[in-house]
């Protein structure tokens, strides 16, 4: 089994704006707007969330007690953040999640009247925020997997109570709001994961096998059964350079190591065993950036360190072993 990473948790949720206006500007951080205003011996929070930018107006969920958690956006002054639309009337929440931009409109997950988590968009308005379909007869999964916008079509995981967890996509209309493929047959779910784009087609991790999509039941295929036909968690990190996805596949007789795929069969192979052995040397997030992907890994003999790869198994190597000899300098880290 892998090691698990030493995850730290960072909260960045002071200035909402920052996602949207460019990062030039030496302006320091500044609040906003006091959102929830009440005071007493721990101050209270409106505990922004979600944040989604499109266009020159962040979206995003917060708190406040006469509506709740809700539907709020920004332009980054005072005056220009407020509540869209109190979805669920009165204190309490709709609980907006998974705030998906797809062209000019805001796809998110919310409940309403108690009838659990359904799809909504919105346009910025409250007029203009509805819902596109409704939780029955399935549920928008609002805690597992983020959806993705891919063209004019966003896809997500959800759970119909006949089909199990599936593929799902939507145009924005509830009839074009509809299940891609049932994978696993019946009820039982293939829950889809690790949702990644590349052009027109879709890539992403069912029933823990490698599988791409066009949109379409025919075009749904399965590209990899690294496992070797054993149920497993085991691919990860889907991330794509150019048109070669890059992730970490679970073989056992090699563990976790870095795998590619050209989008074929044929073309989905290991790049490179980092560790020699049943022993992972894997997973850790994967970044591309300037033509290489960087990673953490950890070679039996460096613990984990920052390593890149081209692709290529000679391309693959150890960038610098920040803390010399067997044990790790790397925690979390992005690009």
């Amino acid at each position: 089994m892998p090691r698990e990473p030493k995850m730290y948790s960072v909260c960045l949720l002071w200035v909402v704006m920052m996602v949207a206006t460019p990062f030039a500007s030496a302006d320091p951080p500044s609040l906003v707007k006091d959102i929830e205003t009440g005071v007493g011996q721990i101050p209270n929070e409106s505990d922004p969330r979600h944040l989604t930018a499109i266009g020159g107006v962040v979206y995003f969920s917060a708190t406040e007690p006469t509506t709740g958690t809700e539907l709020w956006r920004s332009d980054g002054t005072a005056e220009g953040t407020f509540l869209v639309k109190d979805i669920q009337p009165g204190s309490a929440s709709s609980s907006p999640a998974q705030l998906t931009a797809l062209g000019g409109t805001l796809y998110f997950s919310a409940t309403a009247n108690g009838n659990g988590d359904a799809l909504w968009k919105s346009d910025g308005t409250a007029e203009g925020t509805v819902e596109v379909a409704s939780p029955t007869p399935y549920n928008f999964m609002t805690w597992t997997v983020d959806p993705l916008a891919l063209g004019s079509t966003l896809f997500f995981t959800a759970t119909d109570y006949v089909y199990g967890a599936e593929l799902w996509k939507s145009d924005g209309t509830s009839g074009g709001t509809v299940m891609v493929k049932d994978i696993v047959v019946g009820s039982e779910s293939s829950t889809p994961d690790y949702l990644t784009a590349n052009d027109d087609i879709l890539y992403f991790v069912a029933s823990g096998d490698l599988w791409k999509s066009n949109g379409t039941g025919a075009g749904t295929v399965k590209l990899a059964d690294i496992y070797r036909g054993a149920s497993s968690n085991g691919i990860h990190e889907l991330t794509m350079l150019g048109d070669v996805l890059f992730f970490w596949g679970d073989d056992p007789a090699t563990g976790y190591e870095l795998w590619s795929s050209d989008g074929t069969p044929a073309g989905t192979a290991m790049i490179k065993e980092i560790y020699p052995g049943s022993t992972s040397g894997g997973p850790r997030p994967i970044a591309a950036y300037n033509g290489e992907v960087f990673f953490g890994a950890d070679d039996g003999t460096h613990g984990y360190e920052l390593w890149t790869s081209d692709g290529t198994a000679t391309g693959t190597v150890l960038l610098k072993d920040i803390y010399p000899g067997s044990d790790d300098s790397l925690y979390v880290w992005t690009v």
